[in-house]
């Protein structure tokens, strides 16, 4: 009896592990599902937020969250410097398409443009990988439910 004691201790603690890796995958995918590109950019940030403070110890989950999240980010990143450039031209050109910009203003307008284009490339990659480890999740963790 004595030798058997600490397998059941071990066969315990790692059914315990699974439990524990099952509930945060669900708390993950629940939070992140609700993350909608469409919603309004506030609600995103706290969405967005809310994922990248969970507390997680299993790796794999890690790296998906952190993928998620810095996907979404990047989308925010994006759509912030394309309305930064958008208000800036609308400003300084009083709607005129003609309107001659100061070299400065024209400079950060395009710096603008620039970074959303590169940010919104990263998040489609990043976004592309988050979306694949999702349902890579859902798939693992749908036949328990």
């Amino acid at each position: 009896m004595r030798l058997i004691g600490p397998y059941i201790s071990l066969l315990v603690l790692l059914l315990g592990c699974g439990d524990r890796e099952e509930n945060e995958a669900r708390l993950f995918l629940d939070r992140i599902v609700d993350v909608d590109p469409e919603d309004p950019v506030e609600d995103r940030r706290g969405k967005i937020d809310a994922v990248a403070a969970l507390v997680l110890r299993n790796a794999d989950l890690i790296r998906v969250r952190d993928t998620c999240v810095s996907g979404h980010r990047a989308l925010l990143t994006a759509e912030d410097e394309q309305g930064r450039a958008a208000h800036s031209l609308a400003a300084l050109s009083d709607g005129d398409p003609e309107a001659q910009l100061p070299e400065a203003e024209a400079q950060r307008i395009r710096a603008a443009i620039q970074t959303s284009n590169r940010e919104l490339a990263r998040a489609r990659e990043l976004l592309t990988h988050c979306q694949q480890d999702v349902q890579a999740l859902e798939h693992r963790y749908a036949k328990r439910r």
